[in-house]
């Protein structure tokens, strides 16, 4: 690369505010030696302002303006579309000029009509079985999604290891329990209400159980699924036939989720004891 074009690379960068506050004042001392550098400096900086003050002077052509007059003259002509309160209301005026007649047999075919498809609507079955929480299917989708086919985690180690890892990451304090019988396979940050999440797995004998713990809301807490533990409430319930148990406990909220056909007295053995 020669010197002149370095020199051209590095005056559009200056003029850019592109260099470095030591690339500037090196260019700059450069400057105060060297005249021609500082003639095609001055000379594109008034190129420059040229270019800017021409581009503020462009209009669009008068060719142009009449097309688009043109072309909004036409559309306010085109005829416009026929909403349905104006067909009604349109049949409502014919309806005056038809013999009396034809509007009884017309109002009559409109009430069989009518009648007859809310009898229909009545004699559908309606579902039985309860619709699952919100918070339930919810939570047992993150157990789907990061444990199978193989479980997701950032961080594996001990309890106390993998708590240490969450609170430098989110600077929440939360303890890791032991779920007896089961082994912790580690841990990753999740998300829920759109604050972050601990989500930990553990394992036995190739089943896996999650356990979440997020910040609450009161809402995530369905009073009809509300059970007694030790003096302890817990919310238990399912989902895609996966059981869910729910409870708080030093201002966090946790879940704890099995896989499809866990019994909930069996998941219910796992609630750590409150402390």
């Amino acid at each position: 690369m020669s010197e002149e074009h370095e020199q051209g690379i590095h005056l559009h960068a200056y003029l850019d505010g592109e260099l470095s506050v030591q690339q500037a004042r090196t260019f700059e001392e450069r400057l105060a030696r060297d005249s021609a550098l500082r003639r095609a400096l001055d000379e594109e900086r008034a190129f420059r302002n040229r270019f800017r003050a021409r581009m503020r002077q462009v209009r669009a052509p008068s060719s142009l303006r009449a097309d688009v007059a043109h072309l909004l003259q036409e559309a306010s002509a085109s005829p416009r579309p026929t909403f349905w309160w104006e067909k009604v209301r349109s049949w409502l005026d014919v309806s005056h000029q038809m013999p009396r007649w034809a509007l009884a047999l017309y109002t009559a075919l409109l009430i069989v009509l009518i009648g007859g498809t809310s009898w229909f609507v009545q004699q559908r079955p309606v579902p039985t079985g309860d619709v699952p929480h919100t918070v339930f299917r919810k939570l047992a989708g993150r157990h789907n999604v990061y444990v199978y086919p193989t479980p997701l985690v950032d961080i594996s180690g001990a309890p106390a290891e993998v708590s240490a890892w969450f609170q430098k990451r989110t600077s929440r304090a939360v303890a890791v329990p032991q779920l007896p019988g089961w082994a912790l396979v580690g841990g990753r940050v999740g998300e829920f209400h759109h604050q972050p999440t601990l989500h930990l797995i553990y394992r036995q004998n190739g089943q896996y159980v999650s356990l979440i713990v997020f910040v609450p809301r009161d809402d995530d807490f369905p009073p009809s699924s509300r059970r007694s533990l030790d003096g302890r409430e817990v919310y238990m319930g399912t989902a895609w036939e996966q059981p869910v148990i729910l409870w708080r406990e030093g201002g966090n909220g946790y879940a704890l989720i099995g896989e499809s056909g866990q019994a909930l007295d069996t998941l219910l053995t796992l609630v750590p004891s409150s402390p």
